[in-house]
Protein backbone atom coordinates (compact mmCIF):
# COMPACT_ATOMS: atom_id res chain seq x y z
CA UNK A 1 0.00 0.00 0.00
CA UNK A 2 1.32 3.42 -0.99
CA UNK A 3 2.09 6.15 2.10
CA UNK A 4 0.19 8.84 2.31
CA UNK A 5 2.64 12.32 1.50
CA UNK A 6 2.40 13.24 5.06
CA UNK A 7 4.15 9.66 5.96
CA UNK A 8 6.60 9.93 3.58
CA UNK A 9 7.56 13.59 5.25
CA UNK A 10 7.10 12.31 8.39
CA UNK A 11 9.73 9.65 7.58
CA UNK A 12 12.36 11.83 5.94
CA UNK A 13 12.05 14.21 9.16
CA UNK A 14 12.99 10.94 11.37
CA UNK A 15 15.93 9.75 9.78
CA UNK A 16 19.42 11.90 10.49
CA UNK A 17 21.46 11.96 7.72
CA UNK A 18 21.23 13.31 4.44
CA UNK A 19 21.49 10.61 2.49
CA UNK A 20 18.57 8.39 4.06
CA UNK A 21 16.24 11.53 3.75
CA UNK A 22 17.44 11.36 -0.32
CA UNK A 23 16.47 7.81 0.04
CA UNK A 24 13.29 7.79 1.09
CA UNK A 25 12.19 10.88 -1.09
CA UNK A 26 13.59 8.46 -4.17
CA UNK A 27 12.13 5.30 -2.98
CA UNK A 28 8.32 7.14 -3.04
CA UNK A 29 9.27 9.10 -5.79
CA UNK A 30 6.00 9.93 -8.16
CA UNK A 31 4.51 13.29 -9.72
CA UNK A 32 2.17 14.38 -6.85
CA UNK A 33 5.00 14.28 -4.31
CA UNK A 34 7.03 16.25 -6.46
CA UNK A 35 4.18 18.59 -7.20
CA UNK A 36 3.61 19.34 -3.62
CA UNK A 37 7.34 19.77 -2.81
CA UNK A 38 7.82 21.87 -5.42
CA UNK A 39 5.21 24.16 -4.87
CA UNK A 40 6.56 24.76 -1.44
CA UNK A 41 10.34 25.37 -2.37
CA UNK A 42 9.69 26.74 -5.60
CA UNK A 43 9.61 30.63 -5.84
CA UNK A 44 8.11 30.88 -9.10
CA UNK A 45 5.26 28.95 -8.65
CA UNK A 46 3.08 31.28 -6.72
CA UNK A 47 -0.24 30.41 -4.48
CA UNK A 48 -3.30 32.44 -5.17
CA UNK A 49 -4.97 32.34 -1.54
CA UNK A 50 -4.17 34.52 1.52
CA UNK A 51 -1.67 33.46 3.69
CA UNK A 52 -1.21 32.07 7.37
CA UNK A 53 -4.62 29.56 8.99
CA UNK A 54 -7.09 28.19 7.18
CA UNK A 55 -10.48 28.13 8.90
CA UNK A 56 -11.56 23.97 8.12
CA UNK A 57 -13.05 21.40 9.76
CA UNK A 58 -10.38 18.17 10.67
CA UNK A 59 -11.69 15.23 9.02
CA UNK A 60 -10.56 13.05 12.31
CA UNK A 61 -11.87 9.95 10.87
CA UNK A 62 -8.99 6.63 11.19
CA UNK A 63 -6.74 6.44 8.38
CA UNK A 64 -7.17 4.84 5.90
CA UNK A 65 -11.48 5.71 5.35
CA UNK A 66 -13.13 8.49 3.97
CA UNK A 67 -9.87 10.38 3.63
CA UNK A 68 -9.50 11.56 0.04
CA UNK A 69 -5.76 11.29 -0.79
CA UNK A 70 -3.24 14.34 -1.63
CA UNK A 71 -1.33 12.01 -4.45
CA UNK A 72 -4.89 11.50 -6.24
CA UNK A 73 -6.21 15.67 -5.37
CA UNK A 74 -2.80 16.98 -6.43
CA UNK A 75 -3.98 17.05 -9.90
CA UNK A 76 -6.61 19.82 -8.92
CA UNK A 77 -4.08 22.15 -7.42
CA UNK A 78 -3.56 24.27 -10.13
CA UNK A 79 -6.67 26.18 -9.05
CA UNK A 80 -5.10 27.57 -6.69
CA UNK A 81 -1.48 28.65 -8.12
CA UNK A 82 -1.71 31.76 -9.79
CA UNK A 83 -1.96 31.53 -13.65
CA UNK A 84 -3.61 28.21 -13.44
CA UNK A 85 -7.25 29.21 -13.38
CA UNK A 86 -8.67 32.79 -14.21
CA UNK A 87 -11.86 31.50 -14.59
CA UNK A 88 -12.99 30.73 -10.82
CA UNK A 89 -13.49 33.82 -8.43
CA UNK A 90 -11.59 34.15 -5.54
CA UNK A 91 -14.24 33.20 -3.24
CA UNK A 92 -14.84 30.11 -5.20
CA UNK A 93 -11.34 29.63 -5.15
CA UNK A 94 -10.61 29.48 -1.73
CA UNK A 95 -14.05 27.39 -0.79
CA UNK A 96 -12.56 24.35 -2.75
CA UNK A 97 -9.36 24.64 -0.96
CA UNK A 98 -11.09 24.18 2.23
CA UNK A 99 -13.49 21.64 0.78
CA UNK A 100 -10.37 19.98 -0.22
CA UNK A 101 -8.84 20.48 3.17
CA UNK A 102 -11.50 18.78 4.52
CA UNK A 103 -12.15 15.72 2.71
CA UNK A 104 -8.09 14.97 3.37
CA UNK A 105 -6.52 12.76 6.49
CA UNK A 106 -5.57 15.94 8.65
CA UNK A 107 -1.63 14.85 8.46
CA UNK A 108 -2.46 15.85 4.71
CA UNK A 109 -4.30 18.73 5.14
CA UNK A 110 -1.50 20.11 7.44
CA UNK A 111 0.72 19.72 4.55
CA UNK A 112 -0.87 21.44 1.90
CA UNK A 113 -1.23 24.56 3.92
CA UNK A 114 2.41 24.19 4.74
CA UNK A 115 2.82 23.81 0.97
CA UNK A 116 0.68 26.91 0.31
CA UNK A 117 2.40 28.81 3.19
CA UNK A 118 6.33 27.96 1.58
CA UNK A 119 6.73 26.31 4.90
CA UNK A 120 7.36 22.29 4.69
CA UNK A 121 10.80 22.85 5.75
CA UNK A 122 9.04 23.83 9.09
CA UNK A 123 6.58 21.23 8.84
CA UNK A 124 8.85 18.50 8.39
CA UNK A 125 12.47 19.26 9.79
CA UNK A 126 15.53 17.73 7.50
CA UNK A 127 13.42 18.52 4.57
CA UNK A 128 15.92 21.06 2.66
CA UNK A 129 16.41 22.43 -0.46
CA UNK A 130 19.14 20.49 -0.89
CA UNK A 131 17.42 17.34 0.29
CA UNK A 132 15.39 17.84 -2.52
CA UNK A 133 17.19 18.66 -5.21
CA UNK A 134 19.45 16.09 -4.86
CA UNK A 135 16.70 13.37 -4.57
CA UNK A 136 14.99 14.63 -7.75
CA UNK A 137 17.98 15.80 -9.73
CA UNK A 138 16.46 19.54 -9.85
CA UNK A 139 18.55 22.38 -10.57
CA UNK A 140 18.90 25.47 -8.32
CA UNK A 141 15.85 26.87 -9.34
CA UNK A 142 13.98 23.60 -8.79
CA UNK A 143 13.19 24.09 -12.76
CA UNK A 144 15.43 21.62 -15.10
CA UNK A 145 14.80 18.08 -14.03
CA UNK A 146 17.81 15.95 -14.90
CA UNK A 147 18.28 12.15 -15.64
CA UNK A 148 21.22 10.67 -14.84
CA UNK A 149 23.13 13.87 -15.73
CA UNK A 150 21.34 14.54 -19.13
CA UNK A 151 19.16 17.32 -18.73
CA UNK A 152 15.71 16.60 -20.38
CA UNK A 153 15.44 19.69 -22.74
CA UNK A 154 12.23 18.68 -24.10
CA UNK A 155 8.38 17.03 -23.45
CA UNK A 156 5.20 16.53 -24.61
CA UNK A 157 1.22 15.70 -24.14
CA UNK A 158 -0.58 13.79 -26.42
CA UNK A 159 -4.12 12.94 -26.19
CA UNK A 160 -5.19 9.09 -26.28
CA UNK A 161 -8.56 9.04 -28.50
CA UNK A 162 -10.52 5.68 -27.07
CA UNK A 163 -12.73 5.16 -29.65
CA UNK A 164 -10.44 5.84 -32.73
CA UNK A 165 -6.71 4.19 -31.35
CA UNK A 166 -5.58 7.28 -32.72
CA UNK A 167 -2.67 9.56 -30.75
CA UNK A 168 -3.01 13.54 -30.98
CA UNK A 169 -0.04 15.70 -30.21
CA UNK A 170 -1.40 18.64 -27.56
CA UNK A 171 2.33 20.33 -26.34
CA UNK A 172 5.01 19.65 -29.37
CA UNK A 173 7.27 22.58 -28.05
CA UNK A 174 10.85 22.03 -27.62
CA UNK A 175 11.13 24.58 -25.07
CA UNK A 176 9.25 23.10 -22.64
CA UNK A 177 8.68 19.97 -20.25
CA UNK A 178 5.38 19.62 -19.87
CA UNK A 179 4.44 17.38 -16.86
CA UNK A 180 1.38 16.84 -14.02
CA UNK A 181 -1.32 17.67 -17.01
CA UNK A 182 -4.19 17.88 -15.39
CA UNK A 183 -7.90 18.15 -17.78
CA UNK A 184 -9.99 21.19 -16.77
CA UNK A 185 -14.35 20.56 -17.57
CA UNK A 186 -13.54 23.40 -19.71
CA UNK A 187 -11.82 21.68 -22.32
CA UNK A 188 -8.29 22.58 -21.27
CA UNK A 189 -5.24 20.99 -20.28
CA UNK A 190 -3.66 22.45 -17.65
CA UNK A 191 0.72 21.62 -17.03
CA UNK A 192 3.30 22.56 -15.21
CA UNK A 193 6.45 23.66 -17.50
CA UNK A 194 9.32 22.54 -14.81
CA UNK A 195 11.47 24.98 -16.91
CA UNK A 196 10.21 27.89 -15.30
CA UNK A 197 8.09 26.44 -12.81
CA UNK A 198 4.73 28.00 -14.56
CA UNK A 199 1.34 26.81 -14.93
CA UNK A 200 0.47 26.83 -18.46
CA UNK A 201 -2.45 25.69 -20.67
CA UNK A 202 -3.46 24.16 -24.06
CA UNK A 203 -6.72 23.62 -25.65
CA UNK A 204 -8.22 20.16 -26.21
CA UNK A 205 -9.64 20.94 -29.49
CA UNK A 206 -12.07 18.76 -31.67
CA UNK A 207 -10.11 16.07 -32.80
Amino acid sequence: MDLLISEILEKVSKVKTKKEKVDILRENDHQSLRMVIKSSFDSNIEWALPEGDVPYTRNDAPEGTEHASLSYESRKLYHFIKGGDNQITQNKRETMFVQMLEGLHESEAAVLVAAKDKKLHQLYKGLSAPVVKEAFNWNDEFMIIEDDGYQIQSGAISYWDSKTGKIYPIIENPKIVAMNPAWSNNNLIYYINFLDGSIQSAVLGNQ
